[in-house]
């Protein structure tokens, strides 16, 4: 039984470029079980992959294969990497774009990947995702381990974390990542309305009322809400919360209480 081998990438759906990615894995593992995470990331943007990534591994089976490609340093001297933590393989360039997977986890293992037998032959310098990572990934997939794709390293990449500023009875916090509903995912933890009697979200200026579920606002209204990817989330009920509220990922957020 072959091993599920996600696919997270900027290259969009019209090129090619991921089905000639599943075409090499399928090549070198023919039992892979290839999963779409999605292929829709803004192009370059890797806190946004990283954020998806961390948001989504954790429901895919133990043993699972994760390729993580965008790459806008692909051709340069970046390295590549395989890390192995939470019983998952993340196979990904060594640019940040694991920082929220490392953050969430203590113990991690991580490879340069180097050993270029599980390349492809006549390997270009702007397609790593068919030439390195689809082979890689191909082989991991039939059981070879991460330590025989190159040395063990220490100084990785861990990227950056975004994270709230204690502020006076609260939180300064800001928008993390825009799915594709316009919903604003902040980096306020739902964990923060713990215990607390009263909560006040603040976004731009604007008192944001809380709800429970989307249906919950009145059509329109922008509200927050407990997100199910662990952070708090403004959204607007039948509309898109980017556009309305004019925001971005970057946009400050106040979170205030006022007692636990």
């Amino acid at each position: 039984m072959g091993r599920v081998v996600s696919l997270l990438t900027d290259f969009g759906t019209g090129d090619g470029f991921v089905g000639t990615m599943k075409g090499v894995i399928y090549s070198i593992s023919p039992n892979a079980k290839i999963v779409d995470l999605s292929h829709d990331i803004a192009p370059q943007d890797i806190d946004g992959a990283s954020y998806v990534i961390a948001r989504s591994y954790p429901y895919f089976p133990k043993g699972s294969i994760h390729v993580v490609v965008v790459d806008p340093g692909v051709g340069s001297e970046r390295r590549i990497i395989c890390a192995a933590c939470d019983g998952h393989f993340f196979l990904a360039p060594d640019n940040g774009i694991l920082s929220y997977v490392f953050d969430r986890n203590e113990e991690v293992d991580v490879v340069s990947v180097t050993e270029s037998n599980f390349f492809l032959d006549d390997m270009s310098r702007t397609f790593h995702g068919r030439d390195i990572f689809a082979p890689v990934a191909g082989n991991l997939a039939n059981g070879v381990s991460p330590k025989r794709l190159g040395p063990g390293i220490g100084d990785y990449n861990r990227g950056h974390v975004s994270r709230p500023e204690p502020i006076e009875n609260g939180l300064a916090g800001s928008v993390l990542y825009i799915d594709g509903f316009g919903n604003l995912m902040t980096n306020l933890n739902n964990t923060e309305l713990d215990g607390v009697v009263k909560a006040v979200m603040i976004f731009q200026g604007t008192e944001l009322r809380f709800v429970s579920s989307y249906y919950e606002g009145d059509p329109g209204e922008p509200v927050v809400l407990r997100g199910s990817a662990g952070f708090l989330e403004i959204a607007v009920n039948g509309g898109n919360a980017a556009e309305m509220l004019h925001a971005k990922v970057g946009t400050s957020v106040r979170l205030f209480w006022s007692q636990y």
